[in-house]
């Protein structure tokens, strides 16, 4: 409990710094994303695009966090994004994007990691996310940050998670 409430305190005071110190829209233009199209239809390389194609549609935007050596994200996408019946409710339902963090061989913490993924953090950093994956947050069709989770899910967990979102 106690750190938990650290942590928040940590979390808030970064939150405040970031927002004070740079430009909202400018982190949201230079937030890089993923195409993959295996199964669930991450279909944007850029989160401003995925951001207009689910105001367009009027579908709410899924995002996906993960990162190399993540192994409850590879469990995620050999267990249940493959599953069809979800393949098909969240590509029929969802703008999806998946921003993918590199991970160097030292440690998370170094100068190197937040180097290679300086648009990605700032873009967490923006949005309350932590640093945990797989991670997966829900904005509606206006970009307002509706639903957030980091953890693993099985496929029934997923949908409902989804359903609360839309």
């Amino acid at each position: 409990m106690y750190y938990t409430k650290i942590k928040r305190i940590i979390l808030a005071f970064f939150f405040l710094i970031t927002w004070s110190c740079t430009d909202r829209e400018a982190i949201i233009d230079s937030l890089d994303t993923e195409i993959d199209t295996r199964s669930i239809q991450f279909k944007y390389d850029k989160f401003s695009d995925a951001q207009k194609e689910s105001e367009k549609m009027k579908r709410p935007l899924l995002m996906y966090f993960t990162s190399d050596g993540c192994g409850w994200c590879l469990k995620m996408e050999r267990d249940v994004f493959s599953d069809t019946t979800l393949q098909n409710f969240i590509n029929e339902n969802f703008i999806c994007s998946k921003v993918y963090l590199k991970r160097p061989a030292a440690a998370m913490k170094t100068k190197d990691y937040k180097k290679l993924n300086k648009s990605k953090l700032d873009f967490m950093a923006l949005y309350h996310i932590e640093g945990a994956f797989p991670t997966f947050v829900i904005f509606d069709t206006n970009g307002k940050l509706i639903k957030k989770e980091s953890k693993y899910m099985d496929v029934q967990e997923f949908v409902q998670f989804a359903k609360d979102g839309l």
